[in-house]
């Protein structure tokens, strides 16, 4: 199983950005590979901090 936005939500999340899906797809894997995260779940935690912790 992967957090990654489905085949549906994916064109949807690029044209919000003004991206292409590719280059969407990119920047998420940079962002993961620096923060260390498996899952865009661990990202999004990881990217805010431990602010609530």
């Amino acid at each position: 199983m992967t957090d990654e936005p489905g085949p549906a939500e994916r064109p949807a999340v690029a044209t919000r950005l003004g991206l292409s899906e590719r280059t969407v797809a990119a920047h998420i894997a940079r962002l993961r590979h620096h923060y260390g995260a498996h899952t865009l779940f661990q990202l999004g935690r990881q990217m805010r901090g431990d602010r609530d912790a």
